[in-house]
């Protein structure tokens, strides 16, 4: 069974780079949000990622070469 992906990806001035926002559910307090921030930019083909904890929210800017949205999906 595959899991659907709730992000707003939007394509940035190179067309192999793009930037996603993901609603994130779990956190429980702001080291919560540093570590999955840490995974995340820990990833293959993931340029910078930014974690908001009190806005529930993660900003992934990276390369579609690479990963793709289910695969961030899957390190969130």
């Amino acid at each position: 069974m595959s899991k659907s992906v709730s992000a707003n990806v939007k394509s940035i001035s190179d067309p192999t780079q793009q930037t996603a926002d993901f609603p994130v559910q779990g956190m429980t307090c702001s080291a919560c949000a540093v570590r999955l921030e840490k995974a995340l930019t820990r990833a293959e083909g993931i340029e910078t990622a930014g974690v908001n904890f009190a806005l529930e929210r993660a900003n992934v800017s990276f390369d579609t070469n690479t990963t793709d949205i289910n695969a961030i999906a899957g390190v969130i």
